[in-house]
């Protein structure tokens, strides 16, 4: 493997070189606060106040999230959307000074209240990612790029009509097995790729740059020709 620097906090990226050639695996991940989806009508949850951001083991300190209630909402739990959402406006009325709290515990939900303010305007656009190829020595590459993301290689912006094709066989029943392995073909890596094509990489090559949308991830495999 190969070491990859990311100057964003949300697009993690690994590569992995061979003799005759590179592949890098970008992969753009803005973190959700609460989702509902419309299909199945229920609310999934991906919320920034338990990610992984703030890596510091805070479990030997205890707060009260009744006392935030109290302070912010007057005592009465709002729903959940209504929560987060005040908690992550920009400016935000909820102002964690205002509680009593550890402090450790205070800069932890700062952290987290940043990181999700960061990510909101990022859910609805694209990223703009510069790949920078100085480490490839110059020569002629063929160069494949693979996409996962709302249109490419996704089942699920075409849920519904999948579920209707399942639908008519028994439930685990060999012809839904196959079925399903019928749209996992249909589905697969291949219906994903963008490009494949012959390049020829000078000395201090000009970067690289791929439109990334919310969530997607993208495979760019550069091999010597």
């Amino acid at each position: 493997m190969t070491p990859v620097q990311s100057s964003d906090p949300f697009v993690h990226a690994i590569a992995a070189t061979g003799p005759d050639h590179a592949t890098l695996l970008i992969a753009n991940q803005i973190p959700l606060e609460y989702q509902v989806d419309l299909l199945y009508d229920y609310w999934k949850q991906t919320p920034i106040l338990e990610s992984h951001f703030v890596d510091e083991d805070l479990s030997a300190f205890s707060y009260d999230l009744s006392e935030f209630i109290d302070v912010f909402f007057d005592g009465v739990m709002p729903p959940w959307p209504e929560l987060i959402d005040a908690y992550f406006a920009d400016p935000s009325r909820i102002d964690l000074e205002q509680l009593s709290w550890p402090e450790e515990i205070k800069a932890a939900w700062r952290e987290m209240q940043r990181i999700g303010r960061l990510a909101r305007p990022k859910r609805v656009c694209k990223t703009a990612i510069h790949i920078l190829l100085d480490v490839l020595p110059a020569g002629s590459y063929r160069v494949e790029h693979y996409v996962l993301d709302s249109q490419h290689a996704n089942t699920y912006p075409d849920r519904e009509l999948l579920d209707e094709r399942l639908s008519a066989y028994t439930l685990w029943s060999a012809a839904y097995l196959q079925e399903v392995l019928s749209i996992n073909q249909e589905y697969d890596a291949e219906s994903g790729k963008l490009d494949d094509t012959e390049v020829l990489l000078e000395e201090s090559p000009e970067p690289v740059v791929i439109d990334m949308e919310p969530n997607s991830v993208h495979v760019v495999r550069f091999t010597t020709m």
